[in-house]
């Protein structure tokens, strides 16, 4: 879904003397009028660039944002068989931090949902081999990764747990506000009964690329699909990656869909009973994290995520056990 945002929710753009400045500090020599803005950035900035080394990629953090060296380092973890850009360098220009990246050619899967047919079987069978290899990687515990990919913060992924992140995010996070009273009542009230169906898709800690949308999958010339902007890599659960990538419209498209879990389980992937539905329940964790950034208030974001958590809590409704 979040390609309906593109245009629309970006952040504020940096400044054209500030990042001329920024590119001419980290790229001497460039001529930055062909600064290309690419389009998917919903935090940070990316700018494609020509070099004599070839088309780059700039990419400009937000303020604070020290996210860059974690992302180097996850690019660096899954490259032996994860396609993604290498991270050539980082700089620390005052309180902004910029990378020059590798730029992967090809065609990002939120432009191929334009034409019909286009993300068809072997796509998603390509797709779910890349999401199997990124979930081969293990780690300990569950929680969020620093720059040496160490775990910063555990998280508790049981279904308690999920509850009590949720209910979090909706009273100190303001997210209820944002949500309306009543429809966050009705979701902790669903997930006080549901939450624990996730247990069949809790298993060994793995590396959940935290944003696996259209919108950071390239599908290179020859087929290949590169992986972008690991800015919210972190240890946790596979439902997470695929909740995000099997939001509308693909989650309505059967072909992909059976050709992603065909890829997943090939390259050695488990997808437990009913996985489609446990990764729409895992998926509300991070709409109420959307709703209670207060940078996010977009009425266009807020709509989706209203819209996604009322559709799962209609799903999750019934009284029957299974999931």
């Amino acid at each position: 879904m979040k390609h309906r945002w593109i245009g629309k929710v970006e952040p504020d753009p940096v400044p054209a003397d500030e990042l001329a400045t920024l590119a001419r500090l980290v790229m001497p020599g460039i001529d930055t009028s062909q600064l290309r803005p690419m389009t998917g950035g919903f935090r940070n900035w990316n700018y494609r660039v020509d070099s004599a080394s070839g088309p780059r990629v700039l990419r400009v953090y937000a303020k604070g944002d020290r996210s860059a060296l974690k992302e180097r380092r996850l690019a660096e973890l899954v490259a032996p068989e994860v396609l993604t850009p290498k991270v050539l360098e980082i700089h620390e220009v005052d309180d902004r931090t910029v990378a020059v990246r590798e730029f992967a050619e090809g065609t990002a899967l939120h432009e191929l949902m334009e034409t019909p047919g286009a993300l068809n079987r072997d796509v998603a069978d390509c797709v779910g081999r890349t999401l199997a290899a990124i979930h081969r990687l293990e780690f300990d515990a569950y929680g969020d990764l620093d720059a040496e990919l160490n775990l910063t913060e555990q998280w508790d992924l049981r279904g308690a747990g999920i509850v009590a992140y949720v209910r979090r995010m909706l009273t100190d996070g303001g997210a209820d506000e944002r949500l309306g009273p009543e429809l966050a009542d009705e979701l902790l009230a669903m997930l006080d009964r549901r939450a624990d169906l996730l247990e069949a898709w809790r298993e060994r800690p793995v590396l959940v690329h935290g944003d696996f949308g259209p919108t950071n999958l390239v599908l290179g010339p020859d087929g290949s699909v590169s992986v972008l902007d690991w800015e919210f890599g972190c240890s946790a659960v596979p439902a997470l990656d695929f909740g995000n990538l099997l939001r509308p419209p693909l989650a309505d498209d059967l072909e992909f869909v059976h050709g992603l879990a065909a890829g997943y389980q090939a390259a050695g992937g488990r997808l437990p009973e009913n996985w489609r539905r446990l990764a729409l329940l895992a998926d509300v964790m991070a709409w109420v994290t959307f709703a209670a950034r207060p940078i996010v208030q977009h009425d266009l974001v807020l709509a989706d995520a209203r819209d996604r958590i009322q559709h799962t809590i209609l799903e999750f409704s019934s009284d029957r056990s299974e999931p």
